[in-house]
């Protein structure tokens, strides 16, 4: 059975990064300029200054 992992609502949900240091996985919603991510206990969202499309760890 599948499960529902966020219902937040994504006009566009793309680029998804994996970080494993924090178990989160991170997507960009670029045309509501925001950097969104999940792990297994939180749920965080960065407002973005400009549009973004992707994302990388340095």
């Amino acid at each position: 059975m599948s499960k529902l992992f966020d219902a937040r609502i994504n006009y566009v949900g793309e680029s998804p990064l994996w970080h494993p240091l924090t178990q989160t996985l991170y997507w960009v919603d670029f045309p509501n300029k925001l950097i969104r991510g999940k792990s297994a206990t939180q749920t965080v969202e960065y407002q973005l200054a400009e549009m973004a499309t992707a994302m990388r760890l340095d």
